[in-house]
């Protein structure tokens, strides 16, 4: 069962012909060849988000309301089915409807920051200049898709298996921590690893 504070991650490039959104194929690119060596299976993940309710939200007549950060910002948005892969994630150490509650309400305080294109400028640029990695970036109040689910994870107080600074955090390292059996399987639109 998805619940409010799961990780959602959608694979925008397929991994075997590399097709997908120029923008996400760009993130791929430079996943893969980031100082951290992501797989090209684990750069295909390039977008992250918290879910806020999964199933009909009363009285609006749609289902599966998220809070991500896209271009414009951090929003609530409907999750958007037809990607070419979804999986839905679970932090181990989540187990009551209170920490829930604590997640979606810290997520929520992030909407409206706007989107760290400096960040995502940076870690692009990390992969070409490695000497890049060193240097922690942070433009406060302002968050990228991964950012924004390493931060509100982090003002928890449930801090992701990591040790990698939410303004550091790519999706693919999310992937690596769910292939890792660091973060559990709750639903993969794929098919395989589907868990209640």
């Amino acid at each position: 069962m998805i619940l409010p504070g799961d990780i959602g991650l959608v694979q925008n490039v397929n991994p075997d012909t590399g097709a997908g959104p120029w923008f996400s194929r760009l993130i791929c690119h430079c996943q893969s060849h980031s100082f951290e060596h992501y797989s090209g299976y684990e750069a295909s993940f390039t977008h992250a988000f918290i879910v806020e309710q999964w199933g009909p939200v009363q009285g609006s007549g749609r289902s599966d309301r998220i809070i991500e950060a896209r271009g414009l910002g951090v929003t609530k948005a409907w999750m958007d089915h037809s990607k070419v892969r979804f999986v839905i994630i679970r932090h181990p150490g989540v187990t009551t409807d209170e920490q829930r509650a604590t997640i979606v309400k810290n997520a929520n305080m992030l909407v409206g920051n706007p989107y760290d294109w400096k960040a995502v400028i940076f870690m692009l640029f990390r992969h070409w200049f490695k000497w890049l990695s060193k240097i922690p970036y942070d433009d406060k109040h302002h968050e990228f898709c991964s950012e924004l689910v390493g931060l509100t994870y982090k003002n928890s107080h449930i801090p992701l298996p990591t040790s990698m600074k939410p303004s550091m955090l790519w999706p693919a390292e999310l992937i690596r921590m769910w292939r890792y059996g660091m973060l559990t399987t709750v639903y993969d639109s794929g098919g395989s690893n589907v868990k209640a």
